[in-house]
């Protein structure tokens, strides 16, 4: 079984139920199946072959889902980076997981523009967001790639294939990339379903990192299940609060700093 399983059968349980929501963005499942495969074709033309590693450097949004799925999509593994890392963390990670292509937001770009300018693996730069003419030097824009690509059919990888590199946090050296297959996150999900109550109609909060395991472990979760992802692009209480009451959040995943954090917002009761 692989990890994009949990699109099909989506498509055809609930293909007009919610699958993604931010604060500008409202998909569908079968809207979001269309973004993947395209997203999916995209990267495919810009050189990505089977078990190529793409890289994203990102805060959370609707993109860093697509991005998850697409890759699978189309064959390949993610390789999330660890924004806080510094610009040399960055580098050995993406010079480490032989990252082909890497996604990044505006936060980012002359950071990634960097990494791609010194590395001989790194063939593509995507900017998630910036209108053409404020890309930088040699990007290619995310939505602009989406709407010329061709759809692709799924590349159907999965039980042993690798599915991502995630890094460790490097508190006795080196961040390690630890190898994840389809199938290990297959069983993750299959404990968090029963675990945490993750169903159809269930409304999940994307609100930890998701270059995180933590965050990014749910993203499958949620997928397996057909509930809906909603996203917001980093911990503020007042977001975070606003945001379950704005998507009709049922679950999340928080660690005990942000219930801290919670539990001292001056309008917690309201």
């Amino acid at each position: 079984m692989g990890l994009t399983q949990g699109i099909h059968r989506a498509l055809q349980l609930r293909p007009q139920s919610t699958a993604l929501v931010a604060a500008d963005c409202a998909l569908t499942w079968r809207a979001f199946a269309d973004r993947v495969a395209r997203l999916a074709g995209g990267l495919r033309a810009r050189g990505l072959d089977a078990g190529d590693r793409v890289a994203m450097l990102a805060h959370n949004g609707p993109c860093y889902v697509e991005y998850y799925f697409a890759v699978l999509w189309a064959g390949g593994v993610i390789a999330p980076v660890n924004v806080r890392w510094s610009l040399e963390e960055k580098a050995y990670c993406l010079a480490d997981s032989g990252a082909k292509l890497l996604i990044a937001d505006s936060a980012h770009w002359g950071e990634a523009g960097e990494l791609v300018a010194g590395s001989t693996e790194l063939a593509c730069l995507i900017s998630v967001d910036g209108e053409d003419g404020s890309l930088p030097a040699g990007a290619v824009g995310y939505e602009a790639l989406i709407a010329d690509a061709t759809p692709v059919a799924d590349a159907r990888r999965g039980g042993e294939d690798l599915a991502a590199l995630f890094y460790t946090g490097g508190t006795t050296g080196r961040a390690k990339g630890v190898m994840l297959s389809h199938d290990n996150f297959i069983a993750n999900s299959m404990t968090a379903l029963v675990n945490l109550g993750i169903r159809e109609d269930s409304v999940h909060l994307h609100v930890a990192p998701l270059f995180h395991l933590a965050g990014g472990s749910r993203v499958f979760t949620v997928t397996v299940a057909a509930g809906t992802h909603a996203v917001i692009p980093r911990f503020e209480p007042e977001l975070f609060l606003s945001s379950i009451e704005r998507f009709g959040v049922t679950v999340t995943v928080v660690v005990p700093s942000m219930l801290n954090a919670l539990l001292n917002e001056a309008d917690f009761a309201r």
